[in-house]
Protein backbone atom coordinates (compact mmCIF):
# COMPACT_ATOMS: atom_id res chain seq x y z
CA UNK A 1 0.00 0.00 0.00
CA UNK A 2 2.80 2.42 0.95
CA UNK A 3 4.70 1.53 -2.22
CA UNK A 4 1.64 2.22 -4.37
CA UNK A 5 1.13 5.55 -2.63
CA UNK A 6 4.80 6.45 -3.17
CA UNK A 7 4.47 5.67 -6.86
CA UNK A 8 1.49 7.99 -7.02
CA UNK A 9 3.51 10.74 -5.39
CA UNK A 10 6.35 10.21 -7.89
CA UNK A 11 3.92 10.61 -10.75
CA UNK A 12 2.52 13.79 -9.21
CA UNK A 13 6.01 15.27 -8.77
CA UNK A 14 6.91 14.81 -12.47
CA UNK A 15 5.26 18.15 -13.38
CA UNK A 16 6.82 20.03 -10.47
CA UNK A 17 8.36 22.87 -12.52
CA UNK A 18 5.01 23.56 -14.15
CA UNK A 19 3.54 23.85 -10.66
CA UNK A 20 6.37 26.18 -9.68
CA UNK A 21 5.76 28.43 -12.70
CA UNK A 22 2.08 28.85 -11.86
CA UNK A 23 2.72 29.41 -8.15
CA UNK A 24 5.46 31.96 -8.83
CA UNK A 25 3.28 33.82 -11.35
CA UNK A 26 0.36 33.95 -8.90
CA UNK A 27 2.62 35.20 -6.10
CA UNK A 28 4.20 37.85 -8.33
CA UNK A 29 0.88 39.16 -9.66
CA UNK A 30 -0.63 39.40 -6.17
CA UNK A 31 2.29 41.18 -4.48
CA UNK A 32 3.04 43.46 -7.44
CA UNK A 33 -0.60 44.57 -7.61
CA UNK A 34 -0.84 45.39 -3.91
CA UNK A 35 2.41 47.39 -3.86
CA UNK A 36 1.62 49.18 -7.15
CA UNK A 37 -1.84 50.34 -6.03
CA UNK A 38 -0.52 51.98 -2.86
CA UNK A 39 1.62 54.30 -4.99
CA UNK A 40 -1.47 55.39 -6.95
CA UNK A 41 -3.57 56.50 -3.96
CA UNK A 42 -2.54 60.19 -4.01
CA UNK A 43 -3.19 60.33 -7.77
CA UNK A 44 -6.60 58.69 -7.33
CA UNK A 45 -7.49 61.24 -4.65
CA UNK A 46 -6.89 64.07 -7.12
CA UNK A 47 -8.44 62.25 -10.10
CA UNK A 48 -11.76 61.59 -8.38
CA UNK A 49 -11.63 64.59 -6.02
CA UNK A 50 -12.02 62.23 -3.06
CA UNK A 51 -10.82 62.52 0.53
CA UNK A 52 -7.98 60.33 1.74
CA UNK A 53 -10.29 58.29 4.01
CA UNK A 54 -12.42 57.37 0.97
CA UNK A 55 -9.47 56.64 -1.33
CA UNK A 56 -7.90 54.39 1.30
CA UNK A 57 -10.77 51.96 0.68
CA UNK A 58 -9.26 51.22 -2.73
CA UNK A 59 -6.61 49.32 -0.77
CA UNK A 60 -8.79 48.28 2.17
CA UNK A 61 -11.59 46.76 0.07
CA UNK A 62 -9.04 44.44 -1.53
CA UNK A 63 -7.39 43.49 1.76
CA UNK A 64 -10.64 42.89 3.67
CA UNK A 65 -12.26 40.86 0.90
CA UNK A 66 -9.19 38.72 0.38
CA UNK A 67 -8.70 38.14 4.12
CA UNK A 68 -12.29 36.93 4.50
CA UNK A 69 -11.91 34.46 1.62
CA UNK A 70 -8.42 33.02 2.16
CA UNK A 71 -9.40 29.95 4.16
CA UNK A 72 -12.28 29.10 1.82
CA UNK A 73 -9.96 29.62 -1.15
CA UNK A 74 -7.42 27.19 0.29
CA UNK A 75 -10.11 24.58 0.91
CA UNK A 76 -11.27 24.84 -2.72
CA UNK A 77 -7.82 23.70 -3.87
CA UNK A 78 -8.38 20.43 -2.02
CA UNK A 79 -11.87 20.13 -3.54
CA UNK A 80 -11.45 21.43 -7.10
CA UNK A 81 -7.90 20.41 -7.93
CA UNK A 82 -5.12 22.50 -9.42
CA UNK A 83 -6.38 23.34 -12.92
CA UNK A 84 -9.86 24.53 -12.00
CA UNK A 85 -8.60 26.44 -8.98
CA UNK A 86 -5.99 28.50 -10.79
CA UNK A 87 -7.95 29.03 -14.00
CA UNK A 88 -10.84 30.46 -11.95
CA UNK A 89 -8.44 32.49 -9.79
CA UNK A 90 -6.57 34.05 -12.71
CA UNK A 91 -9.85 34.68 -14.56
CA UNK A 92 -11.48 36.52 -11.65
CA UNK A 93 -8.32 38.54 -11.00
CA UNK A 94 -8.01 39.51 -14.67
CA UNK A 95 -11.68 40.50 -15.01
CA UNK A 96 -11.39 42.51 -11.79
CA UNK A 97 -8.33 44.30 -13.16
CA UNK A 98 -10.30 45.24 -16.29
CA UNK A 99 -13.16 46.58 -14.17
CA UNK A 100 -10.67 48.67 -12.17
CA UNK A 101 -9.21 50.13 -15.37
CA UNK A 102 -12.68 51.04 -16.67
CA UNK A 103 -13.83 52.63 -13.38
CA UNK A 104 -15.50 56.01 -13.80
CA UNK A 105 -15.91 56.81 -10.10
CA UNK A 106 -14.05 56.13 -6.88
CA UNK A 107 -16.88 53.92 -5.65
CA UNK A 108 -16.83 51.81 -8.81
CA UNK A 109 -13.08 51.42 -8.33
CA UNK A 110 -13.55 50.32 -4.71
CA UNK A 111 -16.15 47.72 -5.79
CA UNK A 112 -13.90 46.55 -8.64
CA UNK A 113 -10.99 46.10 -6.24
CA UNK A 114 -13.20 43.92 -4.02
CA UNK A 115 -14.11 41.83 -7.10
CA UNK A 116 -10.43 41.60 -8.03
CA UNK A 117 -9.76 40.30 -4.50
CA UNK A 118 -11.99 37.27 -5.22
CA UNK A 119 -9.36 36.08 -7.66
CA UNK A 120 -6.55 37.27 -5.43
CA UNK A 121 -7.85 35.16 -2.54
CA UNK A 122 -8.09 32.03 -4.71
CA UNK A 123 -4.52 32.53 -5.97
CA UNK A 124 -2.77 33.69 -2.79
CA UNK A 125 -4.40 31.02 -0.63
CA UNK A 126 -3.30 28.23 -2.96
CA UNK A 127 0.12 29.02 -4.42
CA UNK A 128 2.02 27.52 -1.48
CA UNK A 129 -0.32 24.52 -1.46
CA UNK A 130 0.49 24.04 -5.14
CA UNK A 131 4.19 23.84 -4.25
CA UNK A 132 3.42 21.26 -1.55
CA UNK A 133 1.47 19.18 -4.07
CA UNK A 134 4.07 19.50 -6.81
CA UNK A 135 7.36 18.94 -4.96
CA UNK A 136 8.63 16.17 -2.66
CA UNK A 137 9.24 17.15 0.98
CA UNK A 138 13.03 17.32 0.67
CA UNK A 139 12.77 20.03 -2.04
CA UNK A 140 9.90 22.16 -0.76
CA UNK A 141 11.92 24.51 1.42
CA UNK A 142 14.23 25.54 -1.44
CA UNK A 143 11.32 26.09 -3.84
CA UNK A 144 9.32 28.04 -1.26
CA UNK A 145 12.44 30.16 -0.78
CA UNK A 146 12.56 30.90 -4.50
CA UNK A 147 8.85 31.81 -4.45
CA UNK A 148 9.69 34.07 -1.50
CA UNK A 149 12.28 35.74 -3.72
CA UNK A 150 9.60 36.28 -6.38
CA UNK A 151 7.38 37.89 -3.72
CA UNK A 152 10.22 40.20 -2.70
CA UNK A 153 10.77 41.19 -6.34
CA UNK A 154 7.05 42.02 -6.61
CA UNK A 155 7.14 44.11 -3.45
CA UNK A 156 10.34 45.92 -4.41
CA UNK A 157 9.45 46.59 -8.05
CA UNK A 158 5.83 47.65 -7.43
CA UNK A 159 6.53 51.23 -6.26
CA UNK A 160 9.11 51.82 -9.00
CA UNK A 161 7.00 50.34 -11.82
CA UNK A 162 3.84 51.98 -10.47
CA UNK A 163 5.44 55.41 -10.36
CA UNK A 164 6.71 55.03 -13.93
CA UNK A 165 3.37 53.84 -15.32
CA UNK A 166 1.32 56.50 -13.52
CA UNK A 167 3.63 59.28 -14.63
CA UNK A 168 3.82 58.25 -18.30
CA UNK A 169 0.60 56.31 -19.01
CA UNK A 170 -1.84 57.34 -16.27
CA UNK A 171 -3.24 55.47 -13.26
CA UNK A 172 -5.39 53.10 -15.33
CA UNK A 173 -2.24 51.53 -16.76
CA UNK A 174 -1.42 49.87 -13.43
CA UNK A 175 -4.54 47.72 -13.95
CA UNK A 176 -4.24 47.32 -17.74
CA UNK A 177 -0.87 45.66 -17.24
CA UNK A 178 -2.57 42.72 -15.51
CA UNK A 179 -4.70 41.83 -18.54
CA UNK A 180 -2.05 40.33 -20.87
CA UNK A 181 -0.27 38.69 -17.93
CA UNK A 182 -3.56 37.24 -16.69
CA UNK A 183 -4.49 35.93 -20.15
CA UNK A 184 -1.14 34.13 -20.43
CA UNK A 185 -1.57 32.69 -16.92
CA UNK A 186 -5.08 31.40 -17.73
CA UNK A 187 -3.95 29.66 -20.93
CA UNK A 188 -0.82 28.25 -19.27
CA UNK A 189 -2.85 26.84 -16.37
CA UNK A 190 -5.51 25.33 -18.62
CA UNK A 191 -2.88 23.61 -20.75
CA UNK A 192 -0.42 22.39 -18.14
CA UNK A 193 -2.06 21.89 -14.74
CA UNK A 194 -3.58 18.53 -13.84
CA UNK A 195 -7.31 18.16 -13.26
CA UNK A 196 -7.24 15.99 -10.16
CA UNK A 197 -9.72 17.16 -7.50
CA UNK A 198 -9.52 15.35 -4.17
CA UNK A 199 -13.29 15.33 -3.72
CA UNK A 200 -15.52 12.56 -5.08
CA UNK A 201 -18.86 13.11 -6.80
CA UNK A 202 -20.58 12.40 -3.48
CA UNK A 203 -18.62 15.17 -1.75
CA UNK A 204 -20.80 17.97 -0.34
CA UNK A 205 -19.03 21.29 -0.01
CA UNK A 206 -19.67 23.13 3.26
CA UNK A 207 -21.30 26.23 1.78
CA UNK A 208 -22.97 27.15 5.07
CA UNK A 209 -19.65 27.08 6.89
CA UNK A 210 -18.10 29.11 4.07
CA UNK A 211 -20.70 31.86 4.49
CA UNK A 212 -20.21 31.95 8.27
CA UNK A 213 -16.44 32.10 7.78
CA UNK A 214 -16.53 34.87 5.16
CA UNK A 215 -19.00 37.07 7.06
CA UNK A 216 -17.32 36.46 10.41
CA UNK A 217 -13.79 37.20 9.24
CA UNK A 218 -14.94 40.14 7.12
CA UNK A 219 -16.67 41.77 10.10
CA UNK A 220 -13.71 41.09 12.36
CA UNK A 221 -11.12 42.60 10.01
CA UNK A 222 -13.40 45.58 9.36
CA UNK A 223 -13.56 46.30 13.10
CA UNK A 224 -9.78 45.95 13.50
CA UNK A 225 -9.13 48.31 10.58
CA UNK A 226 -11.49 50.93 12.06
CA UNK A 227 -9.84 50.57 15.49
CA UNK A 228 -7.12 53.12 14.75
CA UNK A 229 -9.62 55.72 13.52
CA UNK A 230 -12.38 55.43 16.12
CA UNK A 231 -10.87 53.69 19.17
CA UNK A 232 -11.98 50.35 20.59
CA UNK A 233 -14.92 51.88 22.53
CA UNK A 234 -16.65 53.08 19.37
CA UNK A 235 -19.70 51.10 18.15
CA UNK A 236 -18.03 51.24 14.72
CA UNK A 237 -15.34 48.98 16.17
CA UNK A 238 -16.81 46.77 18.89
CA UNK A 239 -20.04 46.25 16.92
CA UNK A 240 -18.40 44.39 14.02
CA UNK A 241 -15.92 42.63 16.34
CA UNK A 242 -18.61 41.35 18.73
CA UNK A 243 -20.78 40.35 15.79
CA UNK A 244 -17.88 38.47 14.25
CA UNK A 245 -17.25 36.55 17.50
CA UNK A 246 -20.88 35.40 17.57
CA UNK A 247 -20.74 34.35 13.91
CA UNK A 248 -17.43 32.54 14.39
CA UNK A 249 -18.95 30.68 17.36
CA UNK A 250 -21.73 29.51 15.03
CA UNK A 251 -19.07 28.60 12.46
CA UNK A 252 -17.20 26.39 14.95
CA UNK A 253 -20.46 24.70 15.97
CA UNK A 254 -21.18 24.05 12.29
CA UNK A 255 -17.68 22.69 11.60
CA UNK A 256 -18.01 20.14 14.40
CA UNK A 257 -21.21 18.76 12.90
CA UNK A 258 -20.68 18.61 9.13
CA UNK A 259 -18.86 15.69 7.44
CA UNK A 260 -16.63 17.91 5.21
CA UNK A 261 -15.85 21.10 7.15
CA UNK A 262 -14.06 24.08 5.65
CA UNK A 263 -11.57 23.89 8.51
CA UNK A 264 -11.03 20.51 10.08
CA UNK A 265 -10.56 21.64 13.67
CA UNK A 266 -8.53 18.53 14.47
CA UNK A 267 -5.70 20.12 12.46
CA UNK A 268 -5.32 22.68 15.23
CA UNK A 269 -4.47 19.83 17.61
CA UNK A 270 -1.29 19.23 15.61
CA UNK A 271 1.12 21.30 17.69
CA UNK A 272 3.65 21.67 14.88
CA UNK A 273 0.94 23.13 12.63
CA UNK A 274 -0.79 25.39 15.17
CA UNK A 275 2.40 26.84 16.72
CA UNK A 276 4.03 27.38 13.33
CA UNK A 277 0.90 29.23 12.20
CA UNK A 278 0.92 31.35 15.36
CA UNK A 279 4.59 32.17 14.77
CA UNK A 280 3.70 33.41 11.27
CA UNK A 281 0.97 35.62 12.72
CA UNK A 282 3.26 37.17 15.35
CA UNK A 283 6.12 37.65 12.89
CA UNK A 284 3.94 39.77 10.61
CA UNK A 285 2.52 41.70 13.59
CA UNK A 286 6.07 42.68 14.52
CA UNK A 287 7.23 43.36 10.97
CA UNK A 288 4.42 45.86 10.37
CA UNK A 289 6.03 48.24 12.85
CA UNK A 290 8.82 48.68 10.32
CA UNK A 291 6.44 49.03 7.38
CA UNK A 292 4.23 51.63 9.09
CA UNK A 293 6.62 53.59 11.33
CA UNK A 294 9.91 53.73 9.41
CA UNK A 295 8.51 56.00 6.67
CA UNK A 296 7.53 58.50 9.39
CA UNK A 297 11.03 58.32 10.89
CA UNK A 298 12.71 58.75 7.52
CA UNK A 299 10.51 61.68 6.44
CA UNK A 300 9.74 63.51 9.70
CA UNK A 301 12.96 62.87 11.65
CA UNK A 302 15.59 62.50 8.92
CA UNK A 303 13.84 64.87 6.51
CA UNK A 304 14.10 62.61 3.45
CA UNK A 305 12.03 63.22 0.34
CA UNK A 306 9.45 60.57 -0.62
CA UNK A 307 11.73 59.33 -3.42
CA UNK A 308 14.75 58.87 -1.14
CA UNK A 309 12.48 57.39 1.53
CA UNK A 310 11.32 54.77 -0.98
CA UNK A 311 14.90 53.81 -1.80
CA UNK A 312 15.71 53.26 1.88
CA UNK A 313 12.54 51.21 2.39
CA UNK A 314 13.56 48.90 -0.48
CA UNK A 315 16.35 47.60 1.80
CA UNK A 316 14.00 45.16 3.56
CA UNK A 317 12.52 43.41 0.49
CA UNK A 318 15.94 43.34 -1.20
CA UNK A 319 17.58 41.66 1.79
CA UNK A 320 14.65 39.22 1.94
CA UNK A 321 15.24 38.51 -1.74
CA UNK A 322 18.88 37.64 -1.08
CA UNK A 323 18.38 35.28 1.86
CA UNK A 324 15.08 33.53 1.03
CA UNK A 325 16.44 30.84 -1.36
CA UNK A 326 19.31 30.03 1.02
CA UNK A 327 16.89 29.77 3.97
CA UNK A 328 14.70 27.35 2.04
CA UNK A 329 17.71 25.21 1.09
CA UNK A 330 18.87 25.11 4.72
CA UNK A 331 15.41 24.01 5.91
CA UNK A 332 15.52 21.10 3.44
CA UNK A 333 18.87 20.01 4.88
CA UNK A 334 18.45 20.41 8.64
CA UNK A 335 14.69 20.82 9.14
CA UNK A 336 12.44 23.83 9.55
CA UNK A 337 12.42 24.55 13.29
CA UNK A 338 16.07 25.60 13.78
CA UNK A 339 16.38 28.09 10.88
CA UNK A 340 12.93 29.56 11.60
CA UNK A 341 13.78 30.03 15.29
CA UNK A 342 17.17 31.62 14.54
CA UNK A 343 15.47 33.90 12.02
CA UNK A 344 13.02 35.14 14.64
CA UNK A 345 15.97 35.96 16.89
CA UNK A 346 17.58 37.99 14.10
CA UNK A 347 14.29 39.76 13.39
CA UNK A 348 13.86 40.63 17.08
CA UNK A 349 17.40 42.06 17.19
CA UNK A 350 16.77 44.05 13.99
CA UNK A 351 13.59 45.65 15.33
CA UNK A 352 15.31 46.47 18.61
CA UNK A 353 18.15 48.08 16.64
CA UNK A 354 15.60 50.28 14.87
CA UNK A 355 14.52 51.61 18.28
CA UNK A 356 18.04 53.03 18.77
CA UNK A 357 17.93 55.21 15.64
CA UNK A 358 17.72 58.96 16.23
CA UNK A 359 18.18 62.15 14.24
CA UNK A 360 21.97 61.75 14.21
CA UNK A 361 21.90 58.24 12.71
CA UNK A 362 24.02 57.86 9.58
CA UNK A 363 22.72 56.55 6.28
CA UNK A 364 24.79 53.40 6.77
CA UNK A 365 23.26 52.78 10.21
CA UNK A 366 19.73 53.07 8.83
CA UNK A 367 20.41 50.73 5.90
CA UNK A 368 22.25 48.25 8.13
CA UNK A 369 19.42 48.08 10.66
CA UNK A 370 16.81 47.66 7.91
CA UNK A 371 18.97 44.96 6.31
CA UNK A 372 18.95 42.96 9.57
CA UNK A 373 15.13 43.19 9.73
CA UNK A 374 14.79 42.00 6.13
CA UNK A 375 17.40 39.28 6.66
CA UNK A 376 15.50 37.91 9.65
CA UNK A 377 12.12 37.96 7.91
CA UNK A 378 13.54 36.50 4.71
CA UNK A 379 15.19 33.68 6.64
CA UNK A 380 11.97 32.98 8.55
CA UNK A 381 9.43 32.86 5.70
CA UNK A 382 10.17 29.74 3.67
CA UNK A 383 11.21 27.43 6.57
CA UNK A 384 8.10 28.34 8.57
CA UNK A 385 5.81 27.96 5.56
CA UNK A 386 7.43 24.60 4.85
CA UNK A 387 6.74 23.63 8.46
CA UNK A 388 3.04 24.52 8.15
CA UNK A 389 2.54 22.64 4.89
CA UNK A 390 4.54 19.61 6.05
CA UNK A 391 2.62 19.32 9.32
CA UNK A 392 -0.64 18.17 7.68
CA UNK A 393 -1.56 15.19 5.48
CA UNK A 394 -1.23 15.71 1.72
CA UNK A 395 -5.01 15.92 1.27
CA UNK A 396 -5.09 19.01 3.54
CA UNK A 397 -2.28 21.08 1.99
CA UNK A 398 -4.82 23.40 0.32
CA UNK A 399 -6.54 24.36 3.55
CA UNK A 400 -3.12 24.57 5.28
CA UNK A 401 -1.95 26.98 2.57
CA UNK A 402 -5.11 29.04 3.01
CA UNK A 403 -4.73 29.04 6.79
CA UNK A 404 -1.13 30.21 6.48
CA UNK A 405 -2.23 33.03 4.17
CA UNK A 406 -4.96 33.94 6.68
CA UNK A 407 -2.40 34.09 9.52
CA UNK A 408 -0.16 36.28 7.38
CA UNK A 409 -2.97 38.68 6.48
CA UNK A 410 -4.25 38.70 10.07
CA UNK A 411 -0.78 39.56 11.29
CA UNK A 412 -0.52 42.42 8.81
CA UNK A 413 -3.93 43.77 9.83
CA UNK A 414 -3.27 43.52 13.57
CA UNK A 415 0.29 44.77 13.11
CA UNK A 416 -0.87 47.95 11.41
CA UNK A 417 -3.40 48.65 14.17
CA UNK A 418 -1.01 47.84 17.02
CA UNK A 419 1.84 49.89 15.49
CA UNK A 420 -0.35 52.97 15.14
CA UNK A 421 -1.83 52.57 18.63
CA UNK A 422 1.58 52.02 20.29
CA UNK A 423 3.11 54.96 18.44
CA UNK A 424 0.23 57.29 19.38
CA UNK A 425 0.19 56.13 23.02
CA UNK A 426 3.93 56.55 23.62
CA UNK A 427 4.13 59.83 21.68
CA UNK A 428 1.26 61.39 23.62
CA UNK A 429 2.49 60.01 26.97
CA UNK A 430 6.08 61.23 26.65
CA UNK A 431 5.22 64.53 24.92
CA UNK A 432 2.47 65.67 27.28
CA UNK A 433 3.34 68.99 28.89
CA UNK A 434 6.71 69.22 27.09
CA UNK A 435 7.74 71.65 24.40
CA UNK A 436 9.23 69.11 21.99
CA UNK A 437 10.06 69.57 18.33
CA UNK A 438 8.12 67.56 15.74
CA UNK A 439 11.09 65.24 15.25
CA UNK A 440 11.40 64.67 19.01
CA UNK A 441 7.70 63.87 19.28
CA UNK A 442 7.99 61.27 16.54
CA UNK A 443 11.02 59.68 18.20
CA UNK A 444 9.12 59.58 21.53
CA UNK A 445 6.53 57.35 19.87
CA UNK A 446 8.58 55.37 17.38
CA UNK A 447 11.42 54.15 19.58
CA UNK A 448 9.34 52.35 22.29
CA UNK A 449 6.95 51.04 19.62
CA UNK A 450 9.86 49.21 17.98
CA UNK A 451 10.81 47.74 21.36
CA UNK A 452 7.27 46.40 21.79
CA UNK A 453 7.50 44.87 18.31
CA UNK A 454 10.78 43.22 19.29
CA UNK A 455 9.11 41.70 22.38
CA UNK A 456 6.30 40.32 20.19
CA UNK A 457 8.90 38.58 18.02
CA UNK A 458 10.57 37.14 21.14
CA UNK A 459 7.23 35.55 22.08
CA UNK A 460 7.14 33.99 18.62
CA UNK A 461 10.70 32.73 19.14
CA UNK A 462 9.71 30.96 22.38
CA UNK A 463 6.72 29.34 20.65
CA UNK A 464 8.98 28.25 17.80
CA UNK A 465 11.34 26.50 20.20
CA UNK A 466 8.47 24.48 21.66
CA UNK A 467 6.68 23.63 18.42
CA UNK A 468 8.02 20.08 18.67
CA UNK A 469 8.92 17.67 15.88
CA UNK A 470 7.34 17.55 12.45
CA UNK A 471 4.69 14.80 12.06
CA UNK A 472 5.46 12.20 9.42
CA UNK A 473 2.60 12.19 6.89
CA UNK A 474 4.60 11.30 3.81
Amino acid sequence: MMQKQEQQHTQDYSDKWIYFGVAALAAFMGTLDSSIVNVALPTLSKEFNADVDVVSWVALSYILTMAALLLVGGKLLDVWGERRQFVIGFTLFTIGSGLCAFSVSIYMLIFSRAFQALGGAVLMSSNQGLIARGFPPHQRGRILGIVGTVVSVGLASGPVLGGFLIEHLGWRSIFWINLPIGAIAIMYSMRNLANNPSATKEYKFDWRGSIFMIVGLGAFFLGVNLWTDYGWRSPMVFGPVLGSLVIMGIFIHNELRVPNPILNLTLLRIRYFSLSSLCAFLAFVGLMSNTILMPFYLQNVQGFSPQILGLFMMTVPLSMLLIAPFAGWISDKIGTRIPATIALGILAVGLYMLSSLDRSASHFEIVWHLFIVGFGMGMFGSPNTNAILSAVPRSYVGVASGFNALMRTSGITFGIAISVIMFTFFRDTYSEGKALSEAAQFMAGISPAFKVASLIILVALILSVFRGKKPNHE
